[in-house]
């Protein structure tokens, strides 16, 4: 959606105004109202969809098996992530293909950045102790875009892993002739070190949480414009912020208790001193903890 430059300046003004105006009446540091709901795909082994003002991601979660030797050497014998971000036309009708394909590229950077921090790897992804693991694949569809995207991807990433369900497998043994006697050709075993291959327990939908899901990230967007700083930007008001400042945020532990981790930090717009990050990080932190009580 494209706005003219009086749109943006009459924005902006409201917006330092004493009080603040903003067009639908919210405080500065006032959420829209947030709509998330997990398990819209059944055939995904996570899934959830977010809507925070006319902002929509759809996000779909798939276990994949990987194993050593793999087609692009890229094995990991303790698991990984992988995340795709795709931007619909319907969410930008004014955007051309080649321009899409550089948004979603650009938005899948940011998460697989993100994400590839060794901490925010479940523990329980091993199949076969070096031979076997799960790989995650988040796959995120942005359907439309009101504002404040990047909070909604990653709030809808967040809620699709917090519902994913990993297949519960057992670990199979073979064994030679000389070691058989009257047993069969190959014996089942829970996480042995010596197994050789494995099967699914029950059925595919089934399983188990994604272990320390607590510590999967949100994000927090701080809209800079003059001396104030306001969430939750509409896409008009977003155009008015001179810069954006994102702090990613997770809690090492399930309660909300002690100070959470910052997984990484992007900023867009103006050059800003390096202290003046640091003034703005409390404010993340507390949206944080009213985003996370609820």
């Amino acid at each position: 959606m494209s706005t003219s430059k009086s749109e943006q300046s009459y924005t902006a003004q409201g917006l330092i105004s004493n009080p603040p105006l903003r067009s639908d009446g919210r405080s500065l540091l006032d959420y829209r109202p947030i709509c998330m709901s997990t398990g819209v795909y059944p055939q995904a082994n996570g899934s959830a969809k977010v809507e925070c003002g006319g902002s929509e991601v759809v996000v779909g979660v798939m276990c994949e098996i990987d194993h050593e030797g793999n087609e692009d050497h890229s094995f990991s014998a303790n698991g990984r992530i992988k995340c795709n971000v795709l931007c619909t036309p319907s969410a930008y009708p004014a955007h051309s293909p080649p321009a899409l394909d550089d948004l979603s590229y650009d938005l899948s950077v940011i998460l697989s950045d993100v994400y590839s921090d060794p901490g925010l790897l479940p523990s329980n992804l091993v199949v076969v102790p070096g031979r076997k693991s799960w790989t995650i694949h988040i796959d995120a569809l942005v359907t439309a875009d009101g504002g404040n995207l990047l909070d909604v991807l990653f709030l809808a990433v967040r809620a699709a892993l917090w519902n994913c369900r990993v297949p519960s497998t057992k670990n199979i043994e073979y064994k030679g002739s000389s070691q058989l006697g009257n047993e069969s050709a190959f014996v089942t075993q829970h996480r042995t070190s010596h197994a050789a291959d494995f099967e699914i327990k029950d059925f595919w939908e089934d399983g188990e949480s994604l272990a320390n899901r607590e510590t999967f990230p949100i994000a927090i967007t701080l809209n800079l414009l003059s001396s104030i700083h306001f969430l939750d930007a509409t896409h008009l008001e977003s155009m008015a912020a001179q810069s954006r400042l994102i702090f990613i945020y997770s809690f090492s532990q399930s309660t909300l208790e002690g100070n959470p981790t910052i997984r990484g930090i992007k900023y867009f717009g103006e050059a800003m001193p390096l202290k003046n990050v640091h003034t703005h990080m409390p404010v993340g932190q507390q949206t944080l903890l009213v985003l996370g009580g609820h």
